[in-house]
């Protein structure tokens, strides 16, 4: 298949894009978010006097390579059909707003420097935030409320490994009137903050060790196709199982509640239901399974998302009691969920 041409990126229906490989897609990594977002982060850098220049390329997802100190940008950002694509595919888009771009760059900026000047190898760094030859784990189980890790990027993620907790640190270090000092006042994590600041101060001013600008798995090698790619990708993130699971929850829940009503009037929407009462099913589920809320919160919100998206109806005789249905069936299906290992953040 020829290279896509730009101007049939907006007009192709889905399926046909799906045959399309990544490295026939017409993109460029010169978008004004990245400009903006770039730029903004290049002149922190400049304020605190650390003379990094980091290279960019694309590639399918965001990394920074060991040994590489540059940044490697996911091509679904880059155009917004593609990011609808994603979205449509998967359910989400990992940097949905500049804002969250801005977030993750600047985290990937903290393994730049991290590469850079070869900090890994400090024994205060291992002492602080562990060894960085620690293996990468398939997933992680996110303590949302620990005070030992700062909070950058959403789910606890400086706690899936030692070098993510460096680049979170450095994220949260390199913004300015962020004031972490009082933000992170009588805990762990300031310790690691206040070892960024004196780490970042005996480098300020040096050239960089590391000044090559390899670029590894860029998009232009890529030759899967849109629809390989996400099917990797649903399986990496075990979607199809769990989405066919939630349709089946609320398929089952639709007909269970519309079988006690006998007046077909009374008809509601099925994503309304679960909305209006989210919360008090979560907290109830929460406190029967003696299971924090935030493990159980994905897999409610992914049965609204569903529920809204396919509009299902359903008769309801009292809305308190398909509340009531609602709540026991989902405990039952979040036990299960639990179970299997939901909650975990996979990488």
């Amino acid at each position: 298949m020829q290279k896509l041409e730009a101007s049939l990126l907006n007009r192709l229906p889905h399926q046909e894009l799906l045959k399309y490989r990544l490295c026939d897609l017409p993109i460029a990594l010169e978008v004004p978010w990245f400009i903006w977002a770039r730029g903004l982060i290049e002149k922190q850098l400049q304020k605190r006097k650390l003379r990094l220049k980091p290279h960019y390329w694309v590639s399918d997802e965001w990394f920074c390579p060991d040994g590489v100190p540059g940044i490697a940008v996911p091509f679904f950002l880059l155009h917004p059909r593609l990011m609808e694509l994603e979205k449509e595919m998967l359910g989400f888009v990992d940097g949905s707003t500049p804002l969250k771009r801005l977030k993750i760059l600047r985290h990937e900026m903290g393994h730049v420097v991290d590469n850079a000047y070869r900090l890994r190898k400090g024994v205060w760094r291992r002492e602080l935030f562990g060894d960085s030859r620690a293996r990468y784990p398939d997933s992680y189980d996110p303590q949302i409320y620990s005070r030992s890790y700062v909070r950058h990027l959403g789910a606890a993620y400086a706690q899936s490994h030692p070098d993510e907790d460096f680049a979170e640190t450095f994220a949260v270090w390199l913004q300015p009137k962020k004031q972490w000092r009082v933000r992170y006042k009588n805990t762990p994590a300031l310790k690691k903050l206040e070892f960024i600041n004196l780490l970042m101060k005996q480098v300020e001013g040096l050239e960089p060790v590391l000044r090559n600008t390899r670029r590894v798995d860029p998009l232009e090698r890529n030759t899967l196709t849109l629809k390989e790619y996400y099917r990797q990708k649903r399986r990496k993130y075990g979607l199809e199982r769990q989405q066919a699971r939630s349709r089946q929850f609320l398929l089952k829940l639709q007909r269970a509640a519309s079988s006690d009503c006998r007046d077909r009037s009374r008809q509601m929407t099925l994503h309304l239901l679960l909305q209006r009462h989210s919360q008090d099913v979560l907290r109830e589920s929460s406190q029967a399974l003696k299971a924090p809320k935030y493990k159980l919160e994905p897999l409610f919100r992914q049965y609204e998302q569903m529920a809204r998206k396919h509009n299902w109806k359903l008769f309801v005789s009292s809305e308190m009691q398909a509340k009531k249905m609602l709540k026991s069936s989902f405990i039952h299906e979040a036990q299960q969920f639990l179970t299997d290992g939901g909650g975990r953040i996979w990488l």
